[in-house]
């Protein structure tokens, strides 16, 4: 191992424990969560944890999602990251699902599928093993393909944060460490990481993100492009930390009577009512974040009408403008007495028994 590689490799290790210490994570008597698929970027934060934890760092569990996806692959996956963890008393849980079924069920696509399976596993997994955080292994250059690909989709300047190093529940170490990096301690460590074929494909969208039109950017556009995302990621995080803080209290101004009052919204700048109107569908929806730009706008359009109107929102919520005040209602129905489904709307005012 060349003392140039040496020196990045205790940078890289140095980095990893720095946020977690940042975040209060450096201590035997923590445990966090390793999301380990088998690939190069977790399988190097597992074994970079691993080291650390013999430092005095957190308890370490891995965890594995086995999708099937790819049938004798995704099985031999699974036994690879098992004999990793065996190997070095790593605790490890395994959990097998069929991702192709629940996207048939759900419409969803198998990558969408995929990725919703596995967060319900790691977050089941969390609360079973009382860990206090979710070790994800995303990397600077995952973070300039999510801020690109969220720009195609013309995603809000909130959108643009893409990922954070720490969210409440996911800590990220390695995010700001670039992919070259990542797969130097691989060589050097002579680790043997699992290669998802689905990678190399250009089927995904992120695939071509990250196989034709970054290297295109780089090449014609600006050659330190993955840099440039990384910084405009960073740079919206603490702008939308500032906005958030100025759109909550703006939020608990405008609360009356279960609702928001549109006397108040209307007094406030239209960027600051979106965000207010995004926190306020978090709040009573318990935390979904599914609100689009077009539900935005529905609801913000309800500000500039009088009388009683409504739109409908996601999930079968819907919006209901009503002297003055806004409020989001839950579809609801019931079986009248003739038998017919009837729906109705509950105000969010007050606690009622379905019987």
């Amino acid at each position: 191992m060349g003392q140039c590689f040496l020196y990045r490799e205790i940078m890289l290790k140095r980095q990893v424990a720095d946020i977690l210490r940042a975040h209060g994570f450096f201590a035997p008597d923590r445990r966090v969560l390793a999301a380990c698929s088998g690939g190069t970027d977790s399988l190097v934060l597992l074994d970079i944890l691993r080291d650390l934890h013999a430092a005095g760092g957190p308890q370490i569990i891995c965890a594995h999602y086995e999708h099937g996806i790819r049938g004798a692959a995704s099985r031999a996956d699974a036994d690879a990251v098992a004999a990793y963890c065996a190997a070095r008393d790593i605790p490890c849980v395994i959990e097998t699902g069929d991702v192709s079924r629940y996207a048939r069920t759900h419409k969803l696509s198998l990558e969408t599928a995929a990725r919703v399976c596995r967060y319900d596993f790691l977050h089941r997994l969390q609360e079973q093993e009382h860990c206090d955080a979710i070790a994800l292994a995303h990397h600077a250059d995952d973070l300039a393909e999510t801020v690109l690909m969220r720009m195609l989709r013309g995603t809000g300047p909130a959108g643009l944060v893409a990922m954070r190093v720490w969210d409440g529940v996911h800590l990220r170490p390695l995010l700001h460490t670039v992919r070259a990096e990542i797969e130097g301690y691989i060589r050097a460590h002579e680790l043997h990481p699992c290669h998802d074929l689905t990678n190399d494909q250009q089927d995904a969208q992120r695939n071509r993100i990250r196989h034709t039109l970054l290297p295109t950017l780089c090449t014609y556009g600006n050659r330190n492009i993955r840099d440039a995302l990384v910084r405009l990621s960073d740079l919206a995080g603490e702008e939308d930390d500032f906005l958030t803080q100025y759109a909550t209290s703006e939020l608990e101004r405008a609360s009356f009577g279960g609702g928001l009052s549109v006397s108040v919204l209307n007094t406030l700048h239209t960027a600051m009512v979106r965000r207010v109107l995004r926190l306020f569908w978090a709040r009573v929806t318990d935390g979904q974040q599914d609100l689009s730009y077009e539900h935005e706008e529905r609801m913000r359009r309800l500000l500039t009408r009088e009388g009683t109107t409504q739109c409908e929102l996601p999930h079968g919520w819907r919006a209901r403008l009503r002297y003055g005040v806004l409020r989001l209602q839950r579809e609801e129905t019931r079986t009248t007495q003739q038998g017919k489904e009837e729906e109705i709307f509950l105000p969010l005012t007050h606690e009622y028994d379905i019987i």
